[in-house]
């Protein structure tokens, strides 16, 4: 893991957006900056959808700075802008478009720009004033700290506003491949190494293929999450307890949905799921409370809302003393059923514990491997899951018996 600290001065960020700045009247840098390779991160020049006149950038500082007459409206503002060779800039974690995307530029923000190549991110700092206004007198430190998650980078950039005393902090995944698959120590406490820093803004980089299991889970800050095309794994626990999450857009490219990827974002109320997921695990949406109710948008997708999807475990713990029954809504979209068989004491078989049933006929593993089981769900509407009481002892610690890893695949 790297560190580095980089303290500004003679710079006031309110908002921690990312930049672009309205200006007129400013003369165009002397020195224009070569586009250079796919590896480099540079603005190259601005300029302003209807408005005369360049900023002043410097290459050096990575700063964009600009005088705006008195009676410009900043609020919403198009920006022509010019990067290095196919490099991306975002806002706040959103792509800019140079000529369509619009922003207030009414405090000075940051803009990220990340080189073609994904590996290098570099923030530029953009102040614009209005004529007669003055420069605030405030201290930005900006500290960041980078690492290895499988086959990707990441980068978390904290933007520290000594004179108001506010954090924001932007994750960013670069490469090309998955992330690392990180463990449930226990709650929300995962093995990943941003799980203690207060995450407010995650991006994941074109190029990403699989956010790995509990890569996220627990941020209870988390408001905005990009997810681009290149992903086609989200891991079980992925996105769980991210409490402050309201709406997900997961692209189509997406085929895979771990179980409880979002189990626990009790404020999520929009969810769009990609037509072409393939597989879906337990109890993906569980305790997502806002999501099904009557004043939210919803799934968008084809998942039953009273269903297995918000209600089932994972793994299950199958209770013979209480006969536990799960009822799984499927509607005919699934054609196989795959899990692994646990008894933590090795006393039991599957067929002792567990009855899987359709139309009041047992289910029976069309394919076994060790522990691991398929079933055929083909035109099967409605499963039930159910524990049984074995023909032979059953003692209290033979109870943690268990369905892990469970996954419905159209």
């Amino acid at each position: 893991m790297t560190k580095r600290i980089i303290s500004l001065r003679n710079v006031t960020i309110i908002a921690y957006l990312a930049v672009i700045t309205l200006f007129s009247g400013c003369e165009k840098d002397p020195d224009p900056i070569d586009p250079g390779t796919e590896q480099e991160t540079n603005i190259v020049s601005f300029t302003f959808v209807g408005i005369d006149g360049t900023a002043t950038i410097d290459k050096n500082a990575r700063t964009v700075t600009a005088k705006a007459k008195e009676t410009t409206d900043l609020t919403t503002i198009k920006a022509e802008f010019t990067l290095s060779v196919n490099a991306i800039a975002t806002v706040n974690g959103v792509t800019q478009v140079s000529k369509n995307t619009a922003n207030d530029f009414t405090n000075p923000v940051i803009y990220k720009v990340t080189s073609a190549d994904g590996k290098t991110t570099n923030n530029w700092t953009v102040t614009i004033t209005k004529e007669g206004e003055e420069i605030e007198e405030t201290n930005i430190t900006i500290t960041t700290e980078s690492g290895i998650s499988g086959e990707c980078t990441w980068i978390l950039d904290e933007y520290h506003n000594i004179s108001e005393d506010s954090y924001w902090r932007i994750l960013t995944i670069s490469g090309n491949g998955a992330m690392e698959d990180y463990q449930m120590n226990h709650w929300w406490d995962a093995s990943n190494p941003w799980r203690q820093m207060d995450v407010d803004t995650i991006i994941v980089n074109n190029g990403v293929t699989s956010i790995g299991d509990y890569a996220f889970t627990g941020q209870i800050f988390l408001k905005y999450i990009t997810i681009p095309n290149s992903v086609i794994r989200i891991g079980s626990g992925a996105l769980g307890s991210c409490w402050a999450l309201t709406d997900v857009t997961i692209p189509e490219s997406v085929t895979h949905i771990g179980s409880e990827a979002f189990a626990g974002c009790d404020h999520l109320t929009s969810v769009t799921i990609p037509k072409n997921l393939k597989e879906i695990g337990a109890g993906v949406f569980r305790s997502c409370s806002e999501l099904f109710s009557e004043h939210s948008s919803g799934i968008e997708s084809f998942l039953p809302n009273d269903s297995f999807w918000k209600e089932g475990k994972n793994p299950f713990t199958l209770d013979g003393w209480y006969y536990e029954t799960y009822e799984v809504s499927l509607n005919g979209e699934f054609t196989s059923l795959s899990f692994t068989f646990r008894d933590k004491y090795d006393e039991l078989g599957i067929e002792d514990c567990v009855y899987i049933e359709t139309d009041s006929k047992r289910v029976y593993p069309i394919q076994q491997t060790g522990d691991n089981y398929v079933l055929d769900l083909k035109d099967v509407d409605i499963l039930f899951i159910k524990s049984i009481r074995p023909g032979k002892s059953w003692t209290p610690y033979s109870q943690e018996i268990t369905l892990n890893d469970i996954l419905f695949h159209r």
